[in-house]
C-alpha cells in the first residue's frame, strides 16, 4: 500500500512538473514573439529611414515636382524617380505580406494604404510593367491595381 501510495505522488509530481514546463515553454515563446514583432517593426522603420535619405539625397522631391509640372527631366532623373517608386513597392509588398501573416495591426496598415494609393496613382511609375518585369506577389500585384484612381 505504501508503495503505491508513493507511486501516485510521485506520478502527480511529475505531471505537475510537466504541466509547470509546457507553462514555461509558452511564456517564452510569446516572449519571443513580441521580440520577433518588435524587431521586424523596427526593420522596417530603419528601412523607411533609409529609402527616405535616399531619396532626399537623390532630390526625389524636386524631380517629382518637375514631373507635375510638366518639365522635362533626363533619363537619369527618370531611373532615379523609376528606382524611387520600385523601393516603394518592395517596402508595400512586405507589408503586405506581413499583414497576411497577422504582423501588421489595421492602424499601421490603415496608414500605409494612404501611401499605396499614391504610389499607385504615381504617373511615373508603370505599375503593370513593373509587375511584369519584377515578380511580386500576385495577392499585392492585384491590391495595387485596385488601388488605381480611374
Amino acid at each position: 500500500m505504501k508503495l503505491s501510495n508513493l507511486n501516485e505522488w510521485l506520478s502527480l509530481a511529475a505531471n505537475i512538473g510537466v504541466l509547470i514546463g509546457l507553462i514555461v515553454v509558452v511564456v517564452e515563446l510569446r516572449q519571443t514573439q513580441s521580440s520577433l514583432e518588435a524587431t521586424a517593426h523596427r526593420d522596417r522603420t530603419e528601412s523607411n529611414i533609409s529609402r527616405s535619405m535616399w531619396g532626399v539625397e537623390q532630390g526625389v522631391a524636386d524631380l517629382r515636382r518637375k514631373v507635375l509640372n510638366g518639365e522635362e527631366i533626363t533619363q537619369k532623373e527618370r531611373d532615379i524617380l523609376r528606382a524611387s517608386g520600385r523601393m516603394g513597392l518592395r517596402h508595400f509588398e512586405d507589408l503586405h505580406f506581413q499583414r497576411s501573416l497577422g504582423n501588421v495591426d489595421d492602424e499601421t496598415w490603415n496608414a500605409n494604404l494612404v501611401g499605396m494609393t499614391n504610389l499607385a496613382n504615381d504617373g511615373g511609375l508603370d505599375l503593370a510593367a513593373e509587375f511584369e518585369s519584377s515578380g511580386f506577389r500576385e495577392s499585392f500585384e492585384e491590391l495595387m491595381l485596385s488601388l488605381i484612381i480611374k
